[in-house]
């Protein structure tokens, strides 16, 4: 074991650093950038920093700025690289940064011209001359973008005025507004002024959202610039939550409903009412997420410990998702190394045994900063609120940056992960009939000898090349590696016997190995050019992914008494020998799956306020699937095998376009609206005519409205989507041909339609929110309602109608706001699973009559969480999260009659202690 166990190394830390003296810098962020033009690093900064940094091409030509290595403010940053430049920054009323010339002592020129009377005689011209020639005549320094006032007309400007009334009469009519910056320099931005509203001064810069490994052009976008769904959880709210595992963090993000898939350390996701299945790392290759995991170990992409943000697309992903469903697509984006030392220490501990250590830290490890480093540790330890149940989980990760030269990057890195558990497998069952027993929440029919281990590994490479001031090259390859091992228990598949308060049948138990190999690679040009004055971008890249995945499994059966829920004893239960009625069952399952995509898309910007991107994926994609099955039922039947032939799949050629349209009617207003398209190949399905079920195609439509206030740290969003899954295919076999199972089947067509609105950022600088709510409406084979024996409704029924999401937190004033303040809400209406049970009983527990449709049922329910955060000084913080506050029973998971029925946590508490140079 290569950590310490529970929190013994992670305290002796925490008191380290509380000896070691620093600055505490809250708003600051990690800068690692080389010496290069200073158009790219200004770029740069404005990425990492997610604000707007814009600059006249010629103020900056020719100029080069030194390296930014260390921990500063947008503000210290840009200073930094502006220092000796003769170059100024000013600051804009929506928050952006504006590089301009100085005078000879670098400050911007006078603006004592804004009170006095002056004589102009301007004619109508184009509106970059007007405004210059008001410049002329008063010395007023005015600054403007090139393309923010080309093809823009002024009226007559002639009397006499002050620069200010000048500047408001040529602006009429333009959609644009002047703003005077604090140095006295007046800025021209878009959107008109508000009526009677004279020429404001500006305040503090803002910070904005931006993302890149689901954007488009997979360069840095504001999320305002998007036309699709997309959600951002950033480090500081991951903290808050305490979203240790990916679970626990889209529980909390909009649209994403989580569910108990098998095991107690299994989940799976869904949004829009599709299964969420496709994830990228650091804007590589799509992964498959956890396929056909029988193991109890949990993703290998589970624990957050590695990661610094979480970027969500809703929708179809059409150009970086492969193969996959049109719900949406998750990108986890990797801790990156830093070229000051830094070094943080986090200590976690909860209900029911929960003990959580994290170690991170970075700095330099020579070269004058070119060589970086980072290591982040985590152990956790943890009980569950029911019977037995364990998980400990321990993980290594450590990656390094090397600059070769001022121009390329080169990134090595990897992890190494090792789970123990002793899992609760299936879940807790009902009643035959589908009616809920209301069992304790503690309860779990599992055996104290239920085992699952897990090694995981992971290795990744990166290099990064720039060419110039537009144009970067980026190849990836990463190698993730799981092997596990399981022994669990299980009740049989049957419910209870509203009788006898028994489950009949017999228990079994399961034997199983898992390997799961994923390797990707991908390689991404990006680049922009100008056309008429507008900056267009470009991307054109491709993308290979390899999986394979093998489980030989034994199952076998347990000799003991019928299993009573309320009073159940393990102990009971022994092995049960090969016999009649109990073989012993060897199976093994074999996947590959190789996926390999070019895909390429561009933004135009042909109009101002307009703003268009089409794209294309092309993608071709093999599977190969392995079954057998062998029954030994001992002396003197012996044994029988099965072999099933190897399925395979090949589609080449498949071709998934996107496009999408942005109009900005404001400065803080845009309208979008977008196409996106993306496929799954069949299984060897085949029509009654022996023909192949062509691939699923799912196409998202969507409109919307988008709002980024305060510079685009506040952001908002309102959608309409639709969502159309053609060519599903549906069991439909009238003729009675059995003889080939992968007959016979009708294409089915499956929709999803709703509203989705967000509202993320800050209100204020010390009150952060995150909200969101989701309305959909799904409907199964919408196109075959006149097919007799074919399935019709719900698509979807875990996918409640309503759900509503908030998270909050609040920095209290005065103490020096040592105190914060919030929590969150989740919300959601009902949801439900189906099936069909023996709706009456004897006195013996026989059933009587046929069986019937039944619905186990989850109504509505909302869950709360408080959170009290507190800094003790410029090293130590602390805070408490109660989770479910006020305690409410329900189901966060509904399955079947036999099980998959798993309650949510109760309440619970969790005290986290931080410490940090």
């Amino acid at each position: 074991m290569f950590f310490a166990r529970r929190n013994v190394v992670a305290i002796a830390v925490l008191l380290a650093l509380g000896a070691v003296p620093a600055v505490y810098a809250q708003a600051s962020y990690n800068f690692n950038l080389p010496a290069q033009p200073l158009a790219d690093a200004l770029r740069a900064v404005g990425s990492q920093g997610g604000v707007n940094v814009t600059f006249e091409p010629a103020t900056v030509r020719g100029r080069n700025a030194p390296a930014l290595k260390g921990s500063y403010s947008v503000r210290q940053a840009l200073d930094h690289l502006l220092a000796g430049s003769g170059l100024v920054l000013r600051t804009t009323q929506g928050g952006s940064f504006l590089v301009e010339m100085g005078d000879a002592t670098g400050k911007a020129p006078s603006a004592a011209a804004q009170g006095k009377d002056f004589d102009f005689n301007i004619h109508p011209q184009n509106l970059a001359n007007t405004l210059r020639a008001i410049a002329r005549t008063t010395g007023q320094r005015i600054d403007f973008g090139a393309d923010l006032v080309s093809k823009k007309k002024a009226d007559v400007v002639i009397g006499r005025f002050t620069a200010i009334d000048a500047l408001q009469r040529a602006l009429v009519g333009t959609g644009l507004h002047a703003v005077i910056a604090p140095s006295g320099v007046v800025i021209i931005l878009p959107g008109a002024a508000t009526a009677g509203e004279g020429i404001q001064e500006l305040p503090d810069v803002l910070v904005q959202a931006t993302v890149e490994g689901l954007a488009a052009t997979r360069v840095a976008t504001a999320l305002r610039e998007i036309p699709q769904s997309v959600s951002v959880i950033s480090q500081e709210t991951l903290q808050q939550q305490n979203a240790n595992g990916l679970a626990d963090a889209l529980d909390w993000a909009t649209g994403i409903t989580v569910q108990q898939n098998g095991t107690s350390a299994n989940t799976t996701f869904s949004a829009r009412g599709f299964g969420v299945d496709e994830v990228h790392v650091d804007g590589g290759g799509p992964i498959t997420l956890s396929p056909n995991t029988t193991t109890a170990a949990g993703s290998p992409l589970d624990d957050l410990s590695e990661y610094d943000h979480i970027e969500i697309l809703r929708g179809s992903d059409a150009l970086f998702g492969g193969a996959g469903n049109p719900g949406a697509t998750i990108s986890l984006q990797r801790k990156q190394p830093q070229a000051n030392d830094e070094a943080s220490a986090t200590v976690t501990i909860g209900s029911y045994n929960y003990y959580r250590e994290m170690l991170d830290a970075t700095g330099s490890l020579g070269f004058d900063g070119a060589l970086r480093g980072r290591i982040v540790a985590s152990n956790t330890d943890q009980d569950y609120f029911y019977d037995i149940a364990s998980r400990k989980q321990h993980k290594l990760y450590g990656i390094l940056q090397y600059d070769l030269t001022s121009m390329t990057m080169l990134t090595v890195g990897g992890s190494l992960e090792q789970v123990n558990a002793v899992p609760f497998d299936v879940g807790l069952p009902r009643y035959i009939d589908g009616a809920d027993p209301h069992l304790p929440r503690s309860t779990a029919l599992a055996f104290p000898w239920n085992r699952s281990t897990a090694h995981n590994s992971e290795a990744f490479v990166q290099l990064e090349q720039r060419f110039n001031d537009d144009w970067k090259l980026k190849v990836e390859s990463t190698m993730i590696d799981q092997d596990s091992r399981s022994r669990i228990g299980a009740s049989s598949s049957s419910g209870i016997n509203p009788v006898t308060n028994t489950i009949p049948g017999v228990l079994g138990q399961g034997v199983a190995s898992e390997s799961n190999l994923a390797v990707t690679g991908d390689a991404t040009l990006t680049g922009s050019f100008e056309v008429g004055g507008h900056r267009q971008d470009v991307i054109v890249g491709m993308d290979y992914t390899r999986q394979t995945y093998s489980v030989p499994q034994q199952d076998s059966e347990l000799a003991g008494p019928p299993l009573n829920p309320w009073s159940f004893d393990p102990s009971a239960y022994t092995a049960a020998p090969p016999g009649l009625l109990t073989p012993v069952i060897d199976e093994y399952n074999y996947a590959y799956t190789k996926q390999i995509g070019g895909y390429a898309a561009l933004r135009l910007r042909f109009l101002d306020g307009w703003s268009a991107v089409i794209g294309a994926r092309d993608s071709y994609y093999r599977n190969e699937t392995r079954f057998s099955e062998n029954l030994d039922y001992g002396p003197p039947l012996g044994s029988f095998g099965f072999s099933g032939a190897p399925i395979r799949n090949v589609s080449t050629g498949v071709v998934t376009p996107y496009a999408g349209l942005t109009y900005d009617i404001s400065k803080d207003y845009s309208l979008y609206a977008s196409y996106a398209d993306i496929y799954k190949p069949n299984s060897g399905q085949l029509t009654a005519s022996g023909g192949l079920v062509p691939p699923v195609r799912g196409v998202n439509l969507e409109v919307g409205a988008k709002g980024a206030w305060y510079g685009g740290l506040l952001n908002g969003s309102i959608a309409l989507f639709r969502i159309d899954q053609r060519n599903n295919p549906t069991y439909f076999n009238p003729g009675g041909n059995y003889n080939n199972p992968n007959c016979c089947f009708v294409d089915g067509d499956n929709t999803s339609k709703g509203v989705e609105a967000e509202l993320s950022g800050r209100l204020t600088p010390n009150w952060q929110i995150s909200a969101g709510y989701t309305f959909d409406i799904n409907r199964e084979n919408a196109n075959l309602a006149n097919t007799p024996g074919v399935t019709q409704g719900v698509l979807s029924s875990i996918t409640p109608k309503h759900m509503f999401k908030v998270w909050t937190d609040y920095r209290l004033p005065g103490m020096d706001n040592r105190w914060s303040i919030g929590g969150g809400l989740r919300a959601q209406t009902s949801s439900y699973a189906t099936g069909e049970a023996c709706p009456t009983y004897d006195a013996l527990g026989n059933c009587l009559g046929t069986f019937a449709p039944y619905a186990i049922r989850q109504g509505f329910y909302t869950v709360a969480t408080l959170r009290a955060g507190y800094q003790i000084n410029r090293h130590w913080s602390m805070a408490l999260n109660i989770d479910n506050l006020f305690d409410r029973t329900y189901y966060q998971t509904t399955g079947e009659i036999y099980g998959g029925n798993w309650y949510g946590t109760p309440r619970s508490f969790m005290l986290t202690i931080k410490g940090q140079l």
